[in-house]
């Protein structure tokens, strides 16, 4: 069989231009029409929870996904539902790709993103960011990090955020993945997890190779992303557990999870861009590093409680 290639194709260029022009008519029509009916709802106190902008997003990505000929999002979501009442949930996404965003708006229900305070400053992005009410934390801190009198405390105030009765998205690596493999994961989103009591929900994203972070970062290569949504861990399944080992026990399920979407995948396509040379290669180390970092979890019995994978 001739050997695959990871090679530029004609027709990323057509999704390039294609995709990115409708995307930026429709929320170019979001931000002049309904932006500003969001904004006075805010204003006058009629929708104080500020949800109306959000729905006004998830409608317009709605809107994109089915106008983008031929882009199929391959979702499985193993029954999760709208968070119900009482509950609190956060959604956990690994980050390979600025697609991922978009389509986190695809999960269920009406939610709120954890954002670095870098993204405000930067016009119409920042504006719908503020508008949205999402939670603005600061750049990351050493572990060791010692609150000052008057600085804001991330951790808590993304605890508070809960009190809205909305899901919190949150990308634990912190930032893109150059590769598209699951990176370390901060801590930060796992003492909130911890210290707010909520219900935790991975959230495993197969999208690098449709927006690559690489390059121009801009090309649109694939439109066929894959999402798995597992099971919710609930609070009392991982309350043993301290923050750093629960962020190395998820990152452990999300990595096995994108591991086996992509060895799917691969037997179903012969052609998938993974059977490149590089790819086998890298997927073979992930493997390696990935049995032994759950052979270190079991010798430790770090480990959830009653929890299964669908």
């Amino acid at each position: 069989m001739k050997e695959i290639q990871d090679n530029f194709k004609i027709r990323y260029i057509f999704y390039t231009i294609y995709g990115w022009g409708l995307f930026a008519v429709i929320f170019t029509a979001l931000f002049l029409i309904f932006a500003p009916i969001c904004l006075l709802l805010c204003i006058f106190g009629i929708d104080k929870k500020r949800k109306t902008i959000i729905w006004c997003i998830k409608l317009a990505c709605r809107i994109f996904f089915f106008l983008f000929i031929g882009h199929t999002i391959i979702l499985k979501n193993n029954g999760v539902g709208r968070m119900e009442k009482g509950e609190k949930r956060m959604y956990l996404i690994n980050h390979s790709s600025i697609y991922d965003v978009i389509l986190a708006y695809i999960l269920p229900g009406a939610s709120r993103f954890v954002i670095k305070d870098k993204w405000m400053k930067k016009p119409f992005v920042g504006w719908i960011q503020h508008l949205a009410g999402n939670v603005v934390v600061g750049e990351d801190k050493p572990e060791n990090h010692q609150i000052a009198d008057g600085e804001p405390d991330s951790i808590m105030e993304t605890v508070k955020a809960f009190e809205q009765e909305m899901p919190i998205i949150v990308f634990p690596e912190g930032t893109r993945s150059k590769n598209g493999q699951i990176q370390r994961f901060k801590r930060g989103a796992f003492k909130i997890a911890l210290t707010g009591h909520v219900d935790i929900v991975p959230v495993i994203m197969d999208d690098w190779n449709c927006v690559r972070p690489t390059g121009a970062g801009v090309w649109i290569r694939n439109i066929r992303p894959y999402i798995t949504i597992l099971p919710a861990i609930k609070y009392e399944q991982y309350k043993h557990l301290t923050h750093a080992e629960l962020a190395k026990l998820m990152r452990s399920i999300m990595t096995r999870k994108l591991y086996e979407m992509r060895e799917e995948q691969k037997a179903a396509d012969k052609k998938n861009y993974r059977h490149a040379a590089k790819f086998v290669e890298e997927d073979k180390k992930v493997k390696e590093n990935l049995d032994t970092l759950e052979k270190e979890l079991k010798e430790k019995n770090i480990e959830l409680i009653n929890y299964h994978l669908s």
